[in-house]
């Protein structure tokens, strides 16, 4: 058994003589990661530059994860942050009655899922090659604070256009961490009386950086700009 669905290997391969461990493709993401990706094994990915600034920051892998960067073991020994006193984590968006969920370490072993927010803590700045997004997964979000990406944001893409695109029910407050200051900055919907439009700061909306995104209800996060 190789992980991966035989009638998707017929499919993409035409035999099922692979075993997962290969890259058809040769763009640094095996085969069977680009299953568990729901990306195309035969075709390369296009790839752009992840900043990771010294200190704390939030990013998301806006496409499939090569196996250098698959975990949090790998991608810190890749970063040579290991022993460094560096870190790398998530929060519970599923913790109960947490209006301010806090962040946890990432198990080591733990895999990155392209589209989440995680937050990192490093000594010092890094610029990593990263697979673009071929397409975009859904992403629902649970009631209260979630950290997403956004894969494929259009070049003019701002808070406001994003926050107007989902209802305020869904999306309360999107806001993004600034490294230089240590603070967020946020758009949110203001009630004026006749109604509710975004306000705050309309910051743009780039692939590989990890917002903060507020909801209410939950329900899936929208997207646009995505392929």
């Amino acid at each position: 058994c190789d992980g991966m669905d035989d009638a998707w290997e017929r499919t993409r391969f035409g035999t099922l003589s692979r075993d997962g461990s290969g890259d058809f493709d040769r763009d640094g993401i095996s085969d069977l990661d680009e299953y568990r990706n729901g990306s195309d094994p035969t075709e390369p990915d296009a790839s752009l530059t992840l900043h990771l600034p010294a200190g704390l920051s939030f990013f998301a892998f806006p496409g499939p994860v090569a196996d250098a960067h698959a975990t949090c073991q790998t991608l810190l020994t890749t970063l040579g942050e290991i022993g460094a006193g560096s870190n790398l984590m998530r929060i519970n968006e599923q913790q109960p009655s947490a209006s301010s969920p806090a962040p946890s370490a990432m198990p080591r072993t733990s895999r990155w899922n392209p589209g989440i927010g995680y937050i990192a803590r490093l000594s010092s700045a890094h610029d990593i090659a990263v697979s673009a997004a071929n397409g975009c997964a859904a992403a629902p979000l649970e009631p209260g604070i979630n950290l997403r990406g956004h894969p494929a944001p259009t070049v003019d893409l701002g808070c406001f256009a994003w926050l107007e695109t989902n209802a305020p029910e869904t999306v309360s407050a999107i806001g993004r961490f600034d490294p230089r200051t240590g603070r967020f900055e946020y758009c949110g919907w203001l009630d004026s009386g006749s109604g509710s439009a975004p306000a705050g700061t309309d910051f743009p909306v780039e692939s590989g950086r990890g917002y903060r995104i507020d909801s209410v209800s939950g329900d899936d996060l929208q997207l646009p700009g995505c392929p």
